[in-house]
């Protein structure tokens, strides 16, 4: 088990955490969550630059989906897709841009039903 992980980038849709004793980072983004080296996560920011929103938000064949933006896996039957908005939370959190890592949570950030008494 690592005990020397550090958050890098966090918002509401996730965060990019480094462990400095194995040298993996772990995304977790919505209900996804990815171990990536180094180098794959390189690739992953390399990709995320190269998407042409725009291509892909006209695209009639993705005219009935509300994530038109895919990123493909090395799994040939799975792929991400993404909103313009989640897209650049992805984006944030992979490239650190995220300033929330260091700030203390308040009740608001919390996305659980409560009722108070």
């Amino acid at each position: 088990m690592c005990h020397k992980i550090y958050t890098l980038s966090r918002n509401k849709e996730g965060c990019l955490q480094h462990c400095h004793a194995c040298n993996m980072y772990s995304l977790q983004f919505n209900n996804l969550y990815l171990e990536l080296t180094p180098k794959e996560l390189r690739s992953l920011q390399k990709y995320v630059l190269e998407i042409d929103v725009d291509f892909w938000e006209a695209c009639p064949k993705q005219s009935c989906l509300k994530r038109k933006i895919p990123i493909p896996t090395l799994q040939h039957n799975l792929i991400l897709t993404f909103s313009q908005k989640e897209l650049q939370s992805l984006k944030d959190l992979i490239f650190e841009n995220s300033m929330e890592a260091k700030r203390f949570i308040k009740a608001a950030d919390i996305d659980y039903n409560h009722q108070l008494n």
